[in-house]
């Protein structure tokens, strides 16, 4: 079990992308975690900076199911879903959906501190012109920190 772990807690973090495609790659997020032991949910809120856009928006929720949990650390699968948009120098803005699926570890660091990774896949949609939706997939992860709240 992880340590003394208080169930519900809520712990807030920050998480960067490492696998994405441009212009995403190497992006930071705010996270939020609600833990209820048999599940924990993710939110994720970033802004991406890039010299390609003006500015770039995402938010995700995910929600992962424990499979594994070892003295300091738990393996966890799950799913989840976004929404955000990218508005490029000069151009138009470009809505984006995202479905993905992917697993989670967390490794306990002290009582409060969790270093988390994750990854996994997703179908990203791209929807610019409101005319056409295109599909695509790629693998994902991210790594971060976690406070949480007991």
């Amino acid at each position: 079990m992880v340590p003394e772990l208080a169930i519900p807690v809520f712990g807030l973090g920050t998480q960067v992308v490492l696998l994405a495609p441009a212009p995403t790659a190497g992006a930071g997020a705010f996270g939020a975690t609600y833990d209820l032991g048999v599940l924990h949910i993710d939110a994720l809120l970033g802004v991406f900076l890039s010299d390609d856009f003006e500015s770039s928006v995402r938010g995700t929720v995910r929600v992962f199911f424990p499979v594994h949990r070892g003295p300091i650390a738990d393996f966890s699968l799950g799913v989840g879903g976004g929404v955000g948009y990218l508005e490029p120098a000069g151009g138009q803005l470009q809505v984006l959906g995202e479905v993905l699926a992917g697993a989670k570890i967390r490794s306990f660091i002290g009582r409060n501190i969790a270093l988390e990774a994750t990854i996994g896949g997703n179908l990203l949609f791209l929807d610019g012109d409101f005319e056409h939706v295109s599909i695509g997939g790629r693998l994902l992860g991210a790594a971060g920190f976690m406070y949480y709240f007991r």
